[in-house]
């Protein structure tokens, strides 16, 4: 899973683009609510959660020049 983000995040065009992750911990909790889900269960959501505070990522998104905004300013540039 980590190729397929670092790849994803090195071929982004110019310009804003959108990428929704669903970031959870692999607990019991979350385990039960995904139960039905395999694919996209608890374990897929941490590695989600992992890669994406890692110091790989923070290096990856500083070397692609990838600026992180949030909806606020999502918002503000769609007016």
């Amino acid at each position: 899973m980590q190729d397929f983000y670092k790849n994803a995040l090195k071929t982004l065009q110019h310009g804003v683009n959108e990428l929704v992750i669903h970031t959870a911990y692999n607990d019991l909790e979350m385990q039960g609510l995904t139960v039905n889900h395999p694919n996209w269960g608890a374990a897929w959501r941490q590695a989600d959660y992992d890669f994406f505070t890692s110091k790989k990522c923070k290096k990856i998104l500083k070397q692609e020049g990838i600026q992180l905004i949030t909806w606020r300013e999502i918002g503000k540039l769609l007016k």
